[in-house]
């Protein structure tokens, strides 16, 4: 198994890229991207690319680190599945507006889960 004092380091390496990278659009946009729509419009699709990617780095470290100390737990809830879905059609339109997502209808059931890891 992965010990988080290899990941800890490794991960820590992974990010500051991604940081970089946001710091130096963030003063290029100070810079020139006030007047600039190129530079504007650049900057912010690396600034969203970057983010992205350091959430994905976070998530996973989150979920190595709860594997790693055995800390990894359901918080079970009933939920009605046509809510959770709709709850996750929403939040996705939020995060990327440019994606065609489409949400069909049908019967909602009760189930035993944790929505959370779901999501």
């Amino acid at each position: 198994m992965l010990r988080m004092t290899k990941v800890v380091p490794d991960a820590s390496h992974e990010l500051r890229t991604p940081i970089a990278v946001i710091q130096g659009y963030a003063n290029m946009l100070d810079r020139w991207g006030k007047t600039d729509e190129k530079i504007l419009d650049e900057s912010i699709s690396a600034i969203r690319n970057e983010a992205d990617h350091m959430s994905y780095l976070v998530e996973q470290l989150l979920f190595l680190a709860r594997g790693d100390s055995g800390k990894t737990s359901l918080n079970r809830q009933n939920v009605q599945t046509g809510d959770l879905m709709q709850e996750i059609y929403e939040e996705s339109l939020m995060i990327d507006e440019e994606h065609r997502y489409r949400l069909f209808g049908g019967e909602s059931a009760e189930v035993s889960i944790d929505a959370g890891l779901m999501k």
